[in-house]
């Protein structure tokens, strides 16, 4: 009889934290579901281009305009994240209004950051935790460039790639 009755408290221990772990597991998986804020959350953005390989382009029956090995492709803002999923690019240049310089730096909550400037152009090199590929530039970690001129403001992740 005390044989049995440990035997029914071993497996209810076991039962119990198994179902804990399931809980954690179930958890776990309801919070990486979750959407977080992204570079494709960005307000106002006028236009989305990707630089990609062009047989990654071809093969999603994509538009583009070839530039060596690389497809240059432009895409509505509404659709830009659904097509980096599936195209996961070198590179995803946004093109925004100047005046919204000041909300852009806040929303990617910069780090790393430093300025140049370049034929009447401001460029600003950084690190933000919205996106998550990153070059190296100088020893700093960087994962986006946002050129500014009076007309308009071109951030790319991690690098602008089609010139500006």
């Amino acid at each position: 009889m005390g044989l049995l009755k440990f035997k029914k408290t071993v497996n209810n221990t076991v039962v119990k934290k198994l179902a804990v772990f399931i809980f954690l597991i179930a958890i776990l998986c309801l919070c990486s579901a979750l959407p977080e804020q992204s570079i494709f959350d960005l307000q106002n953005v006028k236009a989305v281009s990707f630089v990609a390989d062009v047989q990654d382009a071809q093969n999603l029956g994509l538009q583009y305009t070839p530039n060596g090995s690389d497809a240059i492709i432009e895409v509505e803002p509404s659709a830009a994240a659904q097509i980096y999923q599936s195209l996961q690019p070198k590179s995803t240049i946004m093109t925004l209004e100047s005046e919204q310089i000041n909300a852009l730096k806040d929303y990617l909550n910069m780090t790393n950051s430093y300025t140049q400037t370049l034929q009447d152009k401001t460029i600003i090199y950084g690190y933000t935790s919205k996106f998550n590929q990153c070059e190296f530039v100088d020893g700093k970690k960087i994962n986006v460039q946002i050129v500014v001129d009076e007309n308009q403001i071109l951030v790319g992740f991690p690098m602008i790639m089609t010139g500006f």
